[in-house]
């Protein structure tokens, strides 16, 4: 039998008032990253977050900044600020030695109509030279289900990608809130 791990969700900048909490609770958190946050962070504030943690015998999660983020967007400027994005915040789950890092894919239907399979050859795309560093840092790489109101595309990433590194993080109020299937 395994052990069951929770977690809690931390914002970086709310991580002085809330961290303490969290391990007294025995939880590991899941960092989350706004964009900003990236720009500033200082890798010794990185290294004694690790540190903490794992000194409680956890390994946190991340949680990858999203808003005006997407790897399969249409326009290869925005490609790029989520690679930068993306990129930040892998150096910042190597230096805490997060197990899984988690993406929002950004996709739906309305901003993408009768584009997912375009979609879907830009996610691929661009996750693609992730795999090799999501090993290396034995983080693997979940996709969030957010506004997707069947799970094809993300389905679509995971099997094409096909990777022990990469995987889905089932988020079960966003899939009840946005979905047109019943579980």
């Amino acid at each position: 039998m395994t052990s069951l791990r929770l977690g809690a969700h931390l914002p970086w900048s709310r991580k002085s008032e809330f961290l303490n909490q969290i391990l007294v609770l025995g939880l590991a958190p899941e960092v989350a990253f706004k964009g900003p946050d990236l720009d500033i962070l200082e890798p010794s504030e990185l290294d004694d977050l690790g540190r903490i943690v794992a000194d409680k015998g956890l390994r946190p999660t991340v949680h990858a900044p999203f808003f005006d983020l997407n790897p399969g967007a249409l326009d290869p400027l925005i490609r790029t600020a989520t690679h930068q994005r993306l990129s930040q915040t892998f150096d910042a789950a190597a230096r805490i030695n997060a197990k899984v890092m988690v993406v929002h894919p950004g996709f739906d239907r309305w901003r993408y109509p009768n584009l997912d399979e375009v979609w879907t050859a830009n996610a691929c795309d661009f996750f693609m030279p992730y795999l090799a560093q999501a090993e290396a840092y034995d983080c693997r790489l979940a996709l969030e289900n957010i506004y997707e109101e069947t799970p094809a595309t993300l389905v679509a990433l995971v099997d094409h990608l096909s990777s022990d590194y990469f995987g889905h993080c089932f988020d079960i109020g966003h899939w009840h809130l946005f979905a047109k299937l019943s579980l």
